[in-house]
């Protein structure tokens, strides 16, 4: 399949019936693990992309559910995980943007990392991409990343809401105007840290004046 990746994800996006298809879909588990070992991050993307699309269409094969909870064990195994996670300091916008795709298939698994990508982060474009992950993934990242935020500024976290809330979900993914509203928000504020979590939620703490 490697020298064939593009065929099997055309061949993915016509399939209409099981029969065939499940063999397709067998040969595609199998070669994952191998292109996300190997960084082949703009081919794991398309599958990912292909096998969401179809299984959105009424009377879609069941093996495109069953292929899409594979798909997401695989992204989110440890050392995919880092290894994504790392590479998310790839000057390559398109692969960065490729490896966020990844990151929010693997889910819930992804969420400590990227928390801690975005504490250590010294570099704009690798806190967008860290967040537009979290965003895919939703409550269960943002919750957390939230719930580790903690300001003498008020105004942080409200600029941080209604850059959310303004967001069109609707729009194209790379539109990345409301993530940049949303970094560039929070960096205003010099005393915006992330701090570690008790084991109760911590509120962000109002200003005073």
């Amino acid at each position: 399949m490697l020298a064939r990746e593009d065929e099997h994800v055309t061949a993915l996006r016509r399939l209409t019936a099981d029969g065939d298809g499940r063999e397709l879909v067998e040969t595609v588990q199998r070669v994952v693990p191998e292109l996300l070992r190997r960084g082949a991050y703009g081919t794991v993307a398309k599958i990912l992309r292909a096998t969401n699309e179809q299984r959105q269409v009424p009377g879609a094969p069941t093996v495109f559910s069953e292929l899409a909870g594979q798909l997401s064990q695989l992204a989110a195994s440890k050392d995919t995980i880092e290894q994504l996670l790392a590479d998310l300091h790839s000057s390559d916008k398109d692969r960065r943007t490729q490896v966020v795709e990844i990151l929010a298939a693997a889910g819930e698994p992804a969420v400590a990392g990227l928390i801690k990508a975005y504490a250590n982060g010294d570099n704009q474009s690798v806190r967008l991409s860290v967040f537009d992950a979290m965003k895919r993934i939703g409550p269960s990242a943002l919750d957390p990343f939230l719930a580790r935020i903690t300001s003498s500024h008020s105004e942080a976290l409200e600029a941080f809401g209604r850059a959310l809330r303004a967001d069109d979900l609707t729009a194209p993914r790379e539109n990345d105007t409301t993530l940049l509203q949303v970094c560039q928000a929070l960096a205003r504020f010099a005393s915006l840290v992330l701090v570690p979590t008790p084991h109760h939620a911590r509120r962000p703490v109002a200003s005073g004046g």
